[in-house]
């Protein structure tokens, strides 16, 4: 951590800490994606000159950029849907159109393709179990 901080130091940005990923979920992924987007071109010089053994290229950051509009539109719901003090009923369906209108945009990206069904299925499975209280 310490290099990092050095070598934000010298570059002229701030250093700060990634967050970290918790791999069930996508909120926490969509964290660490959209701050490490941010600090892509330190990114690919230090570990460039840092850890040797990984390749960073602009087609990898093409996907993290794909990834985080996926991601930040589940983001967005999860926190829009999740207050407490505030009517989030009605926030369901705009929220579900959201989220529908990002897997038609990313189901078109070669990269994605695979995993955006996969989710897609995923995410319709959970529309599907609120049947059962209708």
């Amino acid at each position: 951590m310490k290099v990092w901080a050095a070598y934000c130091k010298q570059n002229g940005r701030r250093a700060i800490r990634f967050p970290r990923d918790v791999p069930t979920r996508w909120n926490s992924t969509y964290k660490v994606l959209a701050r490490s987007y941010e600090y892509k071109d330190l990114l690919v010089t230090f570990i460039q000159y840092h850890v040797s053994h990984i390749n960073l290229y602009q087609s990898h950051w093409d996907v993290c950029r794909n990834v985080c509009g996926l991601f930040k539109v589940f983001y967005t719901a999860t926190n829009n849907l999740s207050g407490v003090y505030y009517p989030t009923t009605y926030l369901f369906i705009f929220e579900s159109l959201n989220i529908a209108g990002a897997f038609i945009h990313c189901e078109s990206e070669s990269q994605l393709h695979e995993y955006v069904i996969a989710m897609k299925e995923k995410w319709l499975e959970y529309i599907r179990s609120f049947q059962i209280f209708i």
